[in-house]
């Protein structure tokens, strides 16, 4: 019939021929006739028809259709509306939804909209369900927003396993009889006060003059709706929270969402308030430009500064001066800690006071650091911590200094690290969201993960929950890749008790440290030995030890000195006087092996960004990846970069599945123990710490182009 579209499927038999080509780059020849075909010219949507109208694209077969090999009778088909009793619904429509309580089915609360993306008809039940991301109020995450009128925020679960796209995976389904009505939302990257219903002209029914409180129920119920967050989590299948992302929203989500939903139209008897023109998505609400200056690309490449906010005694400092950073300075309120870092750390100003009162010092932009970190008290929030402590109230008040000093600071780059048990335990979820919410107060966008450290070259199962802060224009940094794992996993083999203690058992500098001295065990408590090669310290490093954590021999626990090596410090770190101040000083610490490869992976994304190599909005989760699908290649240019030339692609097994962090009895599979060749070396603390002093200047030296000349005397 003229003017309608022939449909052609083939037969049985020649989808199977079709299917039993193995290699798809040759043509098909069929019993039929047709040749030249290309298998990669089938389509790919899976119905098994053909539009023969369009099939006249090869020479001599102008009406033959291409064959389809025909899949089975869909069951559920897209559909590009719907007609419910408020009206039609069409994709791009926000849709209130009806939340119940499972018992008598009444309405409870109204917090959460879809942004229809599709819709969906079972053809077997009749049935219809939308499919689309979810939006919520802000006043359902208090306290991590501010409770706004009319405030939402876009809310995707991921699945930690899931490699598909976010966007993709946050796709709910909703059964239509959930939609009570629709919404209008305008979706903005701007701060809240440049777009709120106060800027708006909002006609509320006359029987509501002068009553503030129906005004507010009807705004509520019925005015226009603001969504500039995105709240992304990241969850393991049986619900536990593995990391997320809290951030304002890229401009071009923005654009993406606005051009679904279709412009709100203006009303015969509204003028322009109700348009929202010219956004810009780096202003702040004083109006100031975010939009960070991209360095020039400069002959010398730039050394980036570090400020170690209660940093102990030093391991973060030792993480960032091999990640190759310069550390400015460190935070600490213990004199006696602050005197072993400073002994750790020369070069490194010491500021022995509150976190609290940095904030109020004179100057504090003299401080300024290109990179701060931030160990906060991570005691209240372990695990293990089950009575309460007289230094409860002041170990959790430390989480409140993180958004004033960054305030001050305005560092382009944060990062932090706490214990698991802040995202893990419902009863510190409040902390959490506060602890966020200062943050972003303050025009950071937010990362999170839980990383067992181990895989990161600590000898030793250490779950710690990192971030990731990145100011407003500035891309945020991935968590660094797995660099060690088991041998099926493809990555370095994990550091072992034997790795870890190789250069102290083979040095006789230190048989006579205080802090190295063992302390064996009664005859009645010894402990059955194992082999040092083929394990990872059996606990986490705490301010006790740890629990279970003994000597390999079984016959003593492990010295203080030892517990260093495990914590990655160097052999001539200064632990203090007594042995009960220096456990808990090592057990507080971050690990310098892990810290320098989480700080590494920021100092990478900020080089990337200023020399224009990635943008503000791009989702990085491996640099490398992204980096190489944009053709760039940064390995073997040392003169040009200082930290891109570090950067290296994961050697990860993609078949390899990585193990759940929440495992709390996993067993580790034996090691093959590591051949050794290396005679062993003394190691004096002084000529240790300047044999250091020497190769950052070489390096340095060398990023320079300069020649160090070195006198024999």
């Amino acid at each position: 019939m003229s003017g309608e579209r022939d449909y052609i499927c083939i037969s049985d038999d020649d989808a199977d021929d079709i299917e039993s080509i193995s290699d798809t780059s040759e043509t098909v020849q069929s019993d039929s006739g047709l040749e030249g075909l290309n298998f990669e010219d089938i389509a790919e949507d899976g119905t098994g028809f053909y539009d023969a109208d369009n099939a006249n694209s090869h020479d001599g077969y102008d009406d033959v259709p291409r064959p389809r090999a025909c899949d089975e009778f869909p069951t559920t088909i897209e559909v590009p509306e719907f007609v419910l009793d408020f009206g039609t619904v069409r994709v791009g429509d926000i849709l209130e939804l009806r939340d119940t309580d499972g018992n008598d089915g009444r309405l409870h609360r109204r917090d959460d909209f879809l942004v229809v993306v599709k819709i969906f008809e079972n053809l077997e039940s009749g049935e219809h369900y939308f499919k689309g991301h979810r939006l919520r109020r802000v006043t359902h995450f208090a306290p991590l927003f501010d409770c706004k009128l009319n405030e939402l925020v876009v809310t995707i679960e991921t699945d930690r396993y899931d490699t598909r796209p976010v966007s993709i995976q946050g796709l709910e389904i909703v059964p239509v009889e959930q939609a009570m009505k629709k919404r209008d939302v305008v979706f903005t990257s701007q701060p809240f006060h440049e777009v709120s219903i106060r800027h708006r002209q909002i006609f509320t029914p006359v029987r509501l003059r002068g009553n503030r409180k129906d005004i507010h129920t009807w705004v509520h119920n019925n005015g226009p709706l603001i969504a500039r967050w995105v709240y992304i989590t990241i969850k393991k299948p049986k619900g536990k929270p593995y990391g997320g992302e809290i951030r304002r929203m890229y401009r071009r989500e923005q654009m993406w969402y606005n051009q679904l939903s279709r412009p709100i139209p203006l009303a015969d008897n509204e003028d322009d308030d109700w348009m929202i023109v010219d956004e810009n998505p780096f202003v702040t609400e004083s109006g100031s430009e975010l939009r960070p200056q991209r360095s020039k690309a400069a002959s010398i490449p730039k050394r980036l500064t570090f400020g170690d906010f209660f940093s102990g005694v030093g391991g973060a400092s030792y993480g960032a001066k091999e990640a190759g950073f310069v550390v400015n300075f460190g935070v600490e309120i213990d004199e006696k800690v602050m005197e072993s870092y400073e002994e750790n750390h020369p070069g490194a100003s010491v500021l022995c006071m509150d976190a609290h009162d940095f904030p109020a010092i004179p100057a504090p932009e003299n401080f300024f650091s290109d990179h701060c970190h931030f160990s906060t008290t991570c005691k209240y929030f372990a695990i293990c911590h089950t009575r309460d402590g007289k230094d409860d109230q002041m170990n959790v008040e430390t989480i409140y200094t993180v958004g004033p000093i960054l305030n001050v600071l305005q560092t382009p780059y944060a990062t932090a690290e706490q214990a698991p048990g802040m995202i893990l335990l419902q009863k510190h979820q409040k902390y959490f969201r506060v602890f966020l919410s200062e943050i972003l107060a303050h025009g950071y966008n937010i990362r999170y993960k839980v990383i067992d450290l181990a895989t990161l070259g600590v000898p030793q199962p250490r779950r710690r929950l990192l971030f990731n802060m990145a100011k407003i224009g500035y891309p945020l940094a991935p968590f660094p890749q797995a660099t060690h794992g088991p041998e099926r996993s493809g990555l370095k083999r994990f550091v072992t008790v034997k790795d870890a203690l190789y250069d102290l058992e083979r040095s006789s500098a230190f048989d006579s440290d205080p802090h190295n001295q063992p302390r064996w065990f009664h005859s009645s408590n010894i402990k059955p030995p194992y082999d040092p090669n083929l394990t990872l310290v059996k606990g986490t490093l705490t301010t006790s030890g740890g629990d279970n954590n003994y000597h390999y021999s079984g016959l003593r626990k492990f010295t203080v000195r030892e517990n260093s090596c495990f914590q990655t410090f160097p052999l001539e770190t200064h632990l203090g006087d007594t042995q009960t101040f220096a456990n808990m000083v090592v057990g507080n610490a971050y690990p310098a092996a892990a810290a320098a490869k989480h700080f590494l992976a920021s100092a990478q994304t900020r080089e990337a960004f200023d020399h224009g190599l990635i943008n503000a909005e791009d989702d990085i989760q491996d640099l490398w990846v992204t980096l190489n699908e944009k053709g760039i290649n940064t390995s073997g240019q040392g003169g040009k970069f200082r930290y891109l030339n570090r950067l290296e692609k994961s050697r990860r097994n993609p078949a390899y599945m990585p193990p759940s962090v929440w495992k709390r009895t996993e067993p580790v599979e034996p090691l093959r123990p590591r051949p050794r060749s290396n005679p062993p070396r003394l190691i004096n603390r002084a000529l240790a710490r300047q044999r250091r002093e020497v190769l950052e200047e070489v390096r340095e030296a060398e990023y320079l182009g300069t020649i160090m000349v070195i006198d024999d005397d």
